[in-house]
């Protein structure tokens, strides 16, 4: 039986981090530019890849520890693992801090062709100790069931890291607005602009770990297992700990470092090949990174919102050992997701034009045509994140991270035949994105399956939903590109997406694509419902 631990919004939170963080994104590139973000990208990606995704897995090593020494009632152990995971965040830490400081150079002006990112670069230097000892805190709260300590301190972060960011990215921005008319180089506003998010990000991460770390003393104190029995009969060493904790946290480390290595060797890729002038490329590369990845993303993690509460009930009766209600829930979540993902991306493609206008000003050709190929990732980036979580949850972390680790490896061979052989540049990273995802997905979903014996339902899922939304989005866009230039982007967004959700609907019930049951599960399935009865189509 699969051992579960109080409830968990982990996931949840995760996804609406995310989801901030690529908001954010969309702010920050009205306040510094496309060029800042190219800038603020160097720093950024290699924040997450080398502090936040280490912090990940030494949390989820600690939390291994901690919980099995707690059930055991070995309450000094568990103790000695956080002194014995900090030993080993703070030495990591600080070598990598090291090292990024010796290679600063190669690093801003080798790998990544930006010298005047290194401003922004020494910022999340000083970070990563802190993040990873953050990390280690948090796997203590989650291995002794208090997740709620773990889910705050992760809103701390994400909320701190926000606020300090927009603001140190509008002070320093001003004065490098300042310094470039003074120097007469604009490059210098960028890249102050960029430096002052970055300063956003130390800030967060010192006061994460401070409010972690005040919440363990305070719980330390409060909490009365040394006043319990200690079944302990030896105290595990914290040198041997601090080492089964490095060596615990690496796939877990390469399950969240995936995901952010994909977009880190595209940016790297991409700004290394590209054979216009470098203004150009930071230019191209920041409108790529600020505007088009975010949009894409945001509506793929909506649709794991829209879809979270039937992979809740999922997991839920998986470790209830209730399966035929866990294979239900299931089929119902992949037909929805299908359902929701298929329409997303057939109304990203129609709309882009349309969303990036009412969200920027001035957006390139380009810009507009990475959104739409980027668009195809949506459907595979929100099932790989649902299906994952279903086989971490299960107990599959490990296994998770061999295979996202695995598809970034094949995602780093395409995207360097499509850029440097094909010479395909930001198209040809996306296209190694979708690959990516599309892997993840598809090895998850057959181990998911496997896992519940379940068997996929082909035709009603994905075969009706894709020919609903293609027909829908044909519809959309000749409507769209008639009356857009007549009553602008907004208004002609929002009456044909009315239009395309009815034909939508009218096409799935006629179609037979849902059923009575699935439909009266909620209040779009009602509408949906009431739809088809006055058309007679149910």
């Amino acid at each position: 039986m699969i051992k579960s631990k109080k409830k968990n919004r982990f996931f949840l939170i995760l996804i609406i981090s995310l989801l901030s963080l690529f908001v954010f994104r969309i702010i920050l590139t009205h306040t510094i530019g496309s060029k800042g973000m190219a800038y603020f990208s160097v720093s950024n990606d290699l924040f997450f890849l080398l502090a936040v995704a280490f912090s990940f897995g030494l949390e989820k090593a600690v939390d291994l520890l901690v919980d099995g020494y707690m059930q055991r009632q070995q309450y000094e152990n568990a103790k000695r693992v956080v002194r014995g995971g900090g030993m080993a965040a703070l030495i990591i830490g600080l070598l990598i801090s090291f090292l990024l400081y010796l290679l600063s150079g190669k690093v801003t002006g080798g790998l990544f062709k930006m010298p005047l990112s290194s401003m922004g670069f020494y910022c999340i230097i000083p970070t990563i100790p802190f993040v990873l000892l953050t990390g280690v805190l948090r796997g203590y709260f989650s291995g002794i069931n208090n997740n709620f300590l773990m889910n705050q301190s992760y809103v701390v972060f994400i909320s701190t890291y926000l606020v300090f960011g927009y603001l140190g990215s509008f002070s320093l921005g001003n004065y490098g607005n300042k310094v470039s008319l003074l120097l007469k180089v604009d490059d210098f506003k960028y890249s102050y602009a960029a430096m002052g998010a970055c300063i956003g990000i130390l800030i967060s991460a010192i006061l994460t770990f401070l409010h972690a770390l005040v919440l363990f003393i305070l719980l330390s104190k409060r909490t009365d297992y040394n006043n319990g029995r200690d079944y302990s009969k030896s105290l595990e060493s914290i040198p041997g700990l601090a080492v089964s904790l490095v060596i615990n946290s690496l796939l877990p480390f390469a399950l969240f470092g995936s995901f952010i290595l994909t977009f880190l060797v595209n940016e790297i890729f991409i700004l290394s090949s590209d054979k216009d002038t470098q203004t150009a490329v930071e230019f191209t590369f920041g409108e790529y990174y600020g505007k088009s990845i975010s949009v894409a993303y945001i509506f793929a993690l909506l649709i794991v919102l829209l879809i979270y509460n039937l992979l809740r009930k999922s997991i839920s009766f998986s470790y209830k050992e209730e399966y035929r209600k866990a294979r239900e829930q299931l089929m119902r979540m992949i037909h929805r997701g299908a359902t929701l993902g298929f329409f997303v991306l057939g109304m990203v493609i129609v709309f882009s034009e349309n969303i990036l206008g009412i969200l920027y000003v001035d957006n390139g050709a380009s810009t507009v045509s990475n959104l739409q190929i980027e668009a195809i990732s949506i459907i595979f980036a929100a099932f790989a994140l649902v299906l994952v979580e279903i086989l971490v949850q299960l107990g599959y972390i490990n296994l998770t991270g061999i295979i996202a680790l695995g598809s970034c490896v094949i995602h780093i061979v395409v995207s360097l035949i499509m850029v440097y052989s094909l010479k395909l540049s930001i198209k040809g990273a996306i296209i190694g994105n979708i690959i990516f995802f599309a892997l993840v997905c598809g090895v998850s979903f057959v181990i998911v399956s496997r896992i519940f014996q379940y068997t996929q339902e082909w035709f009603r899922c994905f075969v009706v939903s894709f020919i609903g939304a293609g027909v829908s989005s044909l519809i959309g866009l000749f409507i769209n590109k008639a009356i857009a230039s007549k009553v602008g982007n907004l208004i002609s967004l929002i009456i044909v997406l009315v239009i395309c959700i009815i034909v939508y609907a009218i096409i799935l019930l006629a179609l037979r694509g849902y059923d009575e049951e699935e439909l009266e599960e909620s209040v779009p399935g009602r509408i949906m419902l009431a739809l088809g009865r006055t058309f007679n189509l149910i």
